[in-house]
């Protein structure tokens, strides 16, 4: 009778246990940092340059509704849209080059396939030789942060349609007395776009610079 083959947490385990022990400060890497990684509420995970996870925080169980025990083990384009794989390149061609990738908001996906905006952070893994062995990912659901600004857009444009279907000229002046608005009414009068008055002075009105219509 054949042996079975290790299961993949063990598989796992032993290749964290590699990555660790090649890291500065060896084996004791983990120790120092599991408590911060369990209680922080942002999702943290470490891949091999291959993408593999062996590390899935308490935070990324939450945000993404997978065990460590599901994803360990497992590429981490399970949870990448099918539109955003190319990010996987870039980002192992930074992490190569042994740069990160500091803050950039893109999707993931969540267990049930549903969109989690975030905010992530990637870091190269060094090894005490200096030789890039893995990565670790700090991500934070900005998903609510997305929808306030899609409604608030939303808003605006409502509130930018109501006042250009106004009969009354409106223009708005900043502080300085620079042009950061004009309604429709006020664009015909002058016979301006807004990529022509925007970011103007105001005196640019009285000055004969736009052809008046009566």
């Amino acid at each position: 009778m054949s042996e079975s083959k290790p299961h993949k947490s063990i598989l796992c385990k032993r290749r964290v246990a590699r990555i660790s022990e090649a890291l500065p400060f060896g084996g004791m890497l983990p120790a120092l940092y599991q408590s911060l990684i369990d209680n922080t509420t942002d999702a943290v995970i470490c891949t091999q340059l291959s993408g593999e996870v062996f590390l899935w925080n308490k935070g990324a169980e939450k945000m993404y509704g997978y065990t460590a025990d599901e994803m360990i083990g497992r590429h981490v384009s399970e949870i990448i849209p099918h539109d955003k794989i190319h990010e996987l390149v870039l980002i192992l061609v930074r992490m190569i080059r042994n740069k990160a990738v500091d803050h950039f908001q893109t999707e993931r996906l969540d267990k049930d396939g549903n969109i989690v905006h975030v905010d992530v952070t990637i870091t190269p893994l060094v090894s005490q030789e200096g030789n890039v062995v893995a990565s670790v990912s700090v991500a934070r659901d900005i998903s609510a942060e997305i929808e306030l600004r899609n409604r608030l857009g939303k808003v605006n444009s409502r509130l930018r349609e109501l006042v250009d279907s106004r009969n009354n000229m409106i223009v708005r002046l900043d502080d300085s007395g620079i042009i950061t608005y004009m309604n429709k009414r006020a664009r015909e009068f002058y016979g301006c776009g807004d990529s022509e008055i925007i970011g103007s002075s105001a005196e640019c009105l009285y000055m004969g610079r736009f052809k008046r219509k009566t």
